[in-house]
């Protein structure tokens, strides 16, 4: 039996988030997404109680602010891929964990 890829979608556009997850477990069977987000605060509770994943999809701008104020107030170890139409914040995604920055 393939091992499940457990994966969280931080993004505040709702339509984005479900092509997201479409996309992906569509791409790999294994694909499973555990949860999705559409704010930094929202993120930030549930990191804290305990919430894992394999992977993180994230964008940026999310309704109440960066979502580099996630990572500012919860230590996450999860890679993290940033999916934002914003190319400014390249730099900054690759100090928190970022393996890849999607435009």
């Amino acid at each position: 039996m393939k091992r499940m890829i457990n994966i969280i979608i931080i993004e505040d556009e709702k339509l984005s988030a479900e092509h997201l997850a479409t996309l992906l477990t569509k791409i790999d069977e294994s694909i499973e997404i555990v949860a999705s987000f559409d704010s930094v605060k929202k993120s930030v509770e549930e990191f804290k109680k305990g919430m894992k994943a394999d992977l993180l999809f994230v964008d940026v701008h999310l309704a109440d602010g960066l979502s580099f104020d996630i990572f500012s107030q919860v230590q996450i170890r999860t890679p993290v891929i940033f999916t934002t139409a914003f190319d400014q914040y390249t730099l900054k995604a690759f100090k928190v964990n970022s393996i890849d920055y999607l435009l």
